[in-house]
């Protein structure tokens, strides 16, 4: 269960934030997460109440944005959004798709 060092990580960066910036306790922890990250939202969420405590965020809230990945098919350029039907292959063609930020790079 990777969760619980993604949140350990996140409830640090954002304490270190708070006490760089003067503050005493965090309210609010905003994350953006892709969907290829392979993070699980009800383990991310317990993660963030079994920890919230160790991190002056005892009264915090979680908010979590979730990204879906884009992927461009090599040989169509077409963008889609991947699913398990087209995990392997962009729609309009039969290669592998590879996650993108649009400019053809790795995100």
């Amino acid at each position: 269960m990777h969760e619980v060092g993604i949140m350990e990580g996140a409830l640090d960066m954002a304490r270190r934030l708070m006490e760089k910036n003067g503050g005493t306790r965090l309210m609010r922890v905003h994350m953006t997460i892709g969907s290829l990250s392979g993070v699980v939202p009800e383990a991310l969420q317990s993660a963030f109440l079994a920890l919230k405590d160790a991190y002056a965020a005892q009264d915090a809230a979680l908010d979590v944005t979730w990204v879906e990945a884009l992927c461009r098919c090599d040989a169509c350029s077409a963008d889609f959004f991947p699913s398990r039907s087209t995990a392997t292959s962009a729609p309009a063609a039969e290669t592998p798709p590879w996650p993108s930020s649009g400019d053809g790079n790795w995100n």
